[in-house]
């Protein structure tokens, strides 16, 4: 009988000593900072909050999409800074060297002076792709119709190539000469005199496309429209469609001139 109760109180300690370590297993560390599937341009800040007695630093390892997390790999580690017992760890993490466009696994695991390691929650891996990019916008101005004559509207407008962010922000400026006063940022005509109502002060006025995306890498193109003294269109430095009338006339006049010398040799 005795023997039994030894044998019970036996196995009631081995099973504590069991439990002890398993409720250590099981504590929680959670990835709060940064979201999932996020796009970052040269930094990552991260905040880890965990559970973990004595926890003395968070390491965050990750892996090209496709493989697993591997230990060899790491992203950034989180040192206790503030107290012996610090729950919370907070830092940020430069990634300009990584690849870019490239997506990422990332997961982090907490460590104390134990020895022991406790893996962030399930589900707090996270995917993210690093940006570094600036988009490519490319403007477009030029007169409307088939030709350049003096007079016509202006057609403006800009396309972004960006391989990683498809839909990019693009705003339109025009800046005009020193000294005007425009009452609003685009060219408008006035076919009565054949003049631009608001590019009746000469010079130079610059059209701009400016492009940013998701990380807020930013591109730019622009275009530089000259008006003459009588608020005619003298040049658009960026495009060469077309030609003027005038530059039929010189050809009608070569042409006329050359029939004419074929026919008096005959």
């Amino acid at each position: 009988m005795k023997i039994n109760k030894f044998l019970g109180l036996g196995l009631l300690v081995m099973l504590s000593l069991l439990v002890v370590p398993l409720a250590s297993a099981g504590l929680t560390s959670t990835l709060n900072v940064p979201v999932t599937r996020g796009n970052y341009t040269s930094s990552i800040t991260w905040n880890v909050t965990t559970l973990m007695e004595n926890t003395k630093n968070v390491t965050c390892y990750y892996n090209v999409t496709g493989g697993p997390i591997s230990e060899s790999n790491i992203l950034g580690v989180l040192v206790a800074n503030t107290s012996a017992n610090q729950t919370t760890f907070t830092g940020t993490v430069d990634i300009s060297g990584y690849t870019d466009a490239a997506t990422y696994n990332v997961t982090c695991w907490t460590r104390n002076d134990s020895g022991n390691v406790n893996n962030i929650s399930t589900g707090d891996t996270i995917t993210i792709t690093f940006d570094s990019t600036d988009p490519v916008p490319t403007l477009f101005v030029d007169l409307s119709g088939a030709s350049q004559s003096y007079g016509r509207g202006l057609d403006y407008s800009c396309t972004t190539a960006d391989g990683i962010d498809s839909s990019p922000t693009e705003t339109f400026a025009v800046t005009h000469p020193t000294g005007d006063s425009p009452a609003s940022t685009s060219l408008t005509l006035q076919s009565t005199t054949l003049a631009f109502l608001d590019t009746d002060y000469q010079g130079d006025y610059v059209f701009t496309c400016t492009s940013t995306d998701y990380t807020g890498n930013v591109g730019t193109s622009s275009a530089t429209v000259t008006v003459d003294s009588l608020g005619r269109i003298n040049k658009i430095s960026s495009t060469t469609k077309g030609f003027d009338i005038g530059n039929k006339w010189i050809w009608l006049v070569l042409i006329g001139l050359g029939i004419y010398l074929i026919a008096k040799k005959k």
